[in-house]
């Protein structure tokens, strides 16, 4: 039961770093929204918000890493025009 409140309260805080940006009419990123859990955890949260917002930028951070894997796998390297 605990786990499952924890999840919540994470999947909360990363909706509140999403909405901080569409309400300060930013880009919505990855990365920006990383950015905004990294300000949230440094905000003086209690011990349950904090280990949320530490779950929650693991996420993000996973998140970031997969998605990069997937576009190295994706991208072609195609030799400069000057090598032979």
């Amino acid at each position: 039961m605990k786990n499952h409140k924890n999840e919540r309260l994470k999947d909360v805080i990363i909706g509140e770093a999403v909405l901080k940006l569409l309400s300060e009419k930013a880009a919505v990123s990855w990365r920006a929204v990383l950015a905004k859990l990294e300000a949230v955890l440094h905000a003086g949260l209690n011990e349950e918000k904090k280990r949320a917002a530490m779950m929650a930028i693991q996420e993000v951070k996973e998140e970031i890493q997969r998605r990069s894997n997937s576009m190295a796998g994706n991208t072609l390297l195609m030799p400069a025009a000057n090598d032979s």
